[in-house]
Formats: C-alpha cells, sequence, structure tokens
C-alpha cells in the first residue's frame, strides 16, 4: 500500500481533482471531519471534546468534528476563532449544519474571549485543532498565537488536523507557535512539513485518512510496520548458519572499539548466520570482540584479505589512516554488497563517484556527514533532507539512508521516510548498530532499497521498545541489539497488530 507524503500544492492539486471529477468539496470536507471525529471519540474514552476552529477551511473540518459528535451524543464544545461572518463555502455549509444541531458553540474574537477558552478547555479529554491548514505561510501572532499557547497549555489530548496549526506544510518550519500535537490527522496523504524540521517534533504521531481519492504523482513516501513485515526475512525449517548469510564489520579500532562491537551485535541480533569482526589487534595481538562474533586482525603491513561474505560492514570505528583507507578501497572493489557508515564516509570525503559500483552498495550519513559529502553545511541538509537524499544518491548511485528524526531511504527513483523512532536513539553508538542490522539484512538476501528501509524501520521500532522501558534518557547502544531482535519477533508474529 503506497502512503504518500505530499506538499501543500499537491494536497491541493489533489483535491481540485476530484472535485473536478464530481465529489464536491462539502462532501470531501464531511469525510475528513468525520475521520478526525473517530479518532477523537477512542482517545475522548466518553470525555469531553473541544474543537477550536478558524474561519477557513481547517475550521470546516472542525465544524464537522462538532456537529458529528454532537449527533452522537458525545459532549462537545466548539470554539470558533476569528469573525463568523467570514466563513464562507463548504466551511460555510457544515458551520450553519451545526449551528442547526444545537451543539455548544461560541466566538473568540479578541482577547475577552480567551479567558472563555481557557474555561472552556479545562478539564477537556481531548483538544481538536482545526484552526489553520496547510495554507498557512505566515507567522502566527496576536490572538491566534494566543490561542495556541491556551490550547497548548490544556491538560488533554490535542489531535490536530492534517497540520498542527503554524507548522508550514511544506518545509516544517514552525510559524512563530504552533499546536503541539500528539496526533495528527492527515488528509489524503502525510504532508512534508511533518516529516522534517520542527515539524517533526510538534506533530505527534502521524496517521493518513483515505478521504476516497484517487492519489497523485509523489516524490516521498511512508514506510511503516505493514510494509517491512512485508518483506523482513522469515525463519524457515531446517535452515542452517550458512543460510542466513555471513556479514564482515570492518571497524572498531583502538580508542573506538565499542563501535565495531555494536554494529557485530546488531547483525547477528538482525539474524545474520555469522558475523566476523575485522579491526586491528589489541597488545595482546587478539581482536576483543562479544561472544559469538569471529574476529580477523587488521595488521599494518600485512596483506589485506577481507573474509568471504555475503555482506561487508565498513565504518563503525574503523579509523582514517592509511590502513582503513586501504580497506575501504579493498572493499569497494570487491565486496558482494556494502554499507558504508561513519569512518567510511569520511574518507570518501566529497568523491561520491568512488562509491559507484554495481554490486549493492548503502551508505548512512547522518546530516553533518552528508553535508560534508555533498560540500554543503548541515543547515542547508535539513532545510531540505528528501532533496540532499537524492543528491547523493544520484552522486553515488548508491542507496542512501540520510538518518535522522524522520530518516529517509533512498535509492535514487524511490525515496521513503520512516515514520518510527524515538529519543532513546539519541546516544551514541546507536548508528553502528543500524549498520550492522541493514549488513545482515542483505546478507539474508534482501536486495539494497529493501534491506535499507527494513533494517531503518526495524532500528526505530527497536528505539522505541527502549523507550517504554527506559522513557526518553538512560538507555544506551549495549542495550539495542537485544531490541531489535524483539522488533524483528514482532514483525514475523502473524498475531501482532500491524501498524
Amino acid at each position: 500500500m503506497t502512503r504518500p507524503i505530499y506538499s501543500a500544492a499537491e494536497s491541493r492539486a489533489i483535491d481540485a481533482t476530484a472535485i473536478a471529477a464530481g465529489t464536491p468539496g462539502v462532501t470531501l470536507m464531511e469525510r475528513a471531519g468525520r475521520a478526525v471525529a473517530d479518532a477523537a471519540v477512542a482517545a475522548a474514552s466518553g470525555g469531553r471534546v473541544v474543537v477550536v476552529a478558524g474561519i477557513g477551511q481547517n475550521g470546516g473540518d472542525g465544524f464537522v468534528v462538532g456537529w458529528v459528535l454532537h449527533g452522537q451524543g458525545v459532549p462537545v464544545s466548539v470554539v470558533l476563532v476569528g469573525d463568523r461572518g467570514q466563513v464562507a463555502g463548504d466551511a460555510r455549509i457544515h458551520l450553519e449544519r451545526l449551528e442547526a444541531t444545537g451543539a455548544p458553540t461560541f466566538d473568540v474574537t479578541g482577547a475577552d474571549g480567551l479567558a472563555a477558552l481557557e474555561a472552556t478547555l479545562d478539564g477537556a479529554e481531548v483538544v481538536v485543532d482545526a484552526l489553520f491548514g496547510t495554507g498557512l505561510s505566515r507567522p502566527l501572532e496576536g490572538l491566534h498565537a494566543d490561542v495556541v499557547a491556551r490550547v497548548n497549555e490544556a491538560v488533554a489530548v490535542r489531535i490536530a488536523v492534517d497540520v498542527p496549526s503554524g507548522v508550514h506544510a511544506d518545509d516544517g518550519r514552525v510559524l512563530g507557535v504552533a499546536v503541539r500535537a500528539d496526533r495528527t490527522i492527515c488528509m489524503a496523504g502525510f504532508k512534508r512539513g511533518l516529516v522534517m524540521g520542527e515539524g517533526v517534533e510538534v506533530a505527534g504521531a502521524l496517521e493518513a485518512c483515505d478521504l476516497g481519492l484517487e492519489l497523485g504523482p509523489h516524490g516521498l513516501e511512508a514506510f511503516v510496520a505493514a510494509d517491512a513485515a512485508a518483506l523482513v526475512p522469515r525463519a524457515r525449517a531446517g535452515e542452517h548458519k550458512g543460510a542466513r548469510g555471513h556479514v564482515v564489520i570492518v571497524g572498531g579500532a583502538a580508542g573506538t572499539r565499542g563501535a565495531g562491537q555494536l554494529a557485530a551485535l546488531g547483525a547477528l541480533r538482525a539474524g545474520a548466520g555469522l558475523c566476523t569482526l575485522a579491526a586491528p589487534p589489541d597488545g595482546t595481538g587478539e581482536v576483543p570482540a562479544p561472544m559469538a562474533v569471529m574476529t580477523q586482525a587488521l595488521v599494518v603491513g600485512a596483506q589485506l584479505a577481507l573474509p568471504a561474505a555475503a555482506a561487508v560492514v565498513v565504518g563503525p570505528g574503523a579509523g582514517r589512516d592509511a590502513q582503513a583507507r586501504a580497506v575501504l578501497e579493498r572493499a569497494l572493489a570487491g565486496a558482494q554488497a556494502l554499507v558504508l557508515d561513519a569512518d567510511a564516509l569520511a574518507l570518501l570525503g566529497t568523491e561520491l563517484e568512488r562509491a559507484r559500483r554495481a554490486a549493492p552498495t548503502i551508505l548512512t550519513p547522518h546530516p553533518k556527514e552528508a553535508a560534508r559529502l555533498l560540500g554543503r553545511t548541515t543547515e542547508e541538509v535539513e532545510a531540505d533532507r528528501p532533496a540532499a537524499a537524492r543528491a547523493l544518491a544520484t552522486g553515488t548511485g548508491a542507496v542512501i539512508v540520510l538518518k535522522g528524526a524522520r530518516t529517509i531511504v533512498d535509492d535514487g527513483a524511490r525515496a521513503t521516510v520512516n515514520l518510527g523512532g524515538h529519543p532513546a536513539l539519541a546516544t551514541g553508538g546507536t548508528g553502528d548498530v543500524l549498520a550492522g542490522v541493514i549488513g545482515a539484512l542483505l546478507a539474508q538476501g534482501l536486495v539494497a532499497p529493501v534491506a535499507a528501509r527494513v533494517g531503518v524501520h526495524v532500528h526505530a521500532r527497536a528505539g522505541e521498545l527502549l523507550g517504554a522501558r527506559f522513557g526518553g534518557r538512560g538507555a544506551i547502544a549495549s542495550d539495542l541489539p537485544e531490541a531489535v531482535a524483539l522488533a524483528l519477533g514482532e514483525l514475523t508474529s502473524p498475531s501482532t497488530e500491524r501498524r
């Protein structure tokens, strides 16, 4: 199932096409409002719902929520922010329908209405934000900024309609202030501004509402659990370790031993049958490694021979010296499938063509590494993450995993955004685990774009599991590999509900 991510203009074009084909705008608005009403009922658990609506089309969705809930016997109040006389078009039709039901409504047109708004919000279980939609391009100020502040202060579940009010729908900028939503219900596809920039922080959980529309072309799409579950390798009766592939991790030099070890554990927990950690030895001539991980010492001056493997991961703590460069060149020349991370990306510099290979290749930069590869600033990369990922994919011919709160995977033809994850992943070493996970999926036979997408999803879900266990802080990277195995187990369990 395709889950597109649209710009504001693309969303408007889809609506216009549907209306031109015979679906009235008032009907589309009703479908949208009913979807939000369903979400509000589920979240309210019998409690009171407050709809804060503007005078535009987003407000029209909110009016539908109001009359639908009132008709269902759900306690609901609708607060109209602005001049009621300016409500027009389809929104006016639904406002009149709301008024005809007798549902409690009142207007906030100035500072004197803020006290009434506060009183209405007090004790509400759910607040529906239907103030502004995808058309907002100017900072919120004055009355609207004050209303958003009151909504954010409410002790309630906040559900935004399409985009949280105050967020730029295309680039995720917060325009002055924005509603901090717990959930955002997107109409006919997710919005670009909710998967980048500040929009990631204020949108909460994203849900797409099917309005029965014919979806238009899109440059981005979401990748979710159901997608991963359809693609993840499954255990087969009679399989053996050789059937699950051999991953070689090149990393873990002195001073960064843990990076290579974390990548190796990530590979094994993601189902690789064998894993070898290739690294410079310690003073005893041995390569420190966790149990179950094989080792190979990389000795300066000796012939560099990497073990035969289905996939090679170069970079986690590999170093940037002459030996590391030599190993990278050998891997670029001969690895069957290759993941380049961390130090390997630094060794590439801006020579993107060096990564262009016929064999499957995946690069896993974070924004600062992507900026270095592209010769840009980190701020430029973050300002348009999809464009940066596509530039890297085009420049290298590789699959790009641009890491971040909404990790993008771009294979040059298709770009997907992972919607999961948790702040528990914001600690050193978790990216090393991700590199190992992707390497393991390559070794198990997944093609590079699929290995990258499934690996990113599994890694993000593992972070969510750690978040549930530890909260937002306190988990460390060595906790993550075991959570990776649990996340994979969820995907392959027939009893698990697909999110």
